[in-house]
């Protein structure tokens, strides 16, 4: 591991939630972004979601940071609009 590496909790419960959403090999539906969005929201905790679309317009790549416990988070994830 690179850096400082502090575990996090709400990271652990994004990849379990994330499972739901598994189209393909580390490839996930769209529909993933707004239940982040949910989820954090309801957790009342900072965060940014950025999402950036393929030049096809079938799919994309977003991230997800947050700060749990004083630590920067960041989780990048493919996306298909199928």
């Amino acid at each position: 591991m690179l850096g400082n590496f502090h575990p996090s909790h709400i990271e652990e419960k994004i990849y379990n939630l994330m499972e739901d959403y598994e189209i393909g090999i580390d490839i996930y539906d769209f529909s993933l972004t707004e239940k982040l969005v949910d989820w954090f929201t309801n957790l009342h905790i900072e965060f940014q979601l950025c999402c950036s679309e393929w030049p096809d317009g079938e799919g994309g790549v977003c991230s997800v940071a947050f700060v749990e416990e004083g630590f920067p988070h960041l989780i990048v994830f493919d996306y298909y609009k199928g």
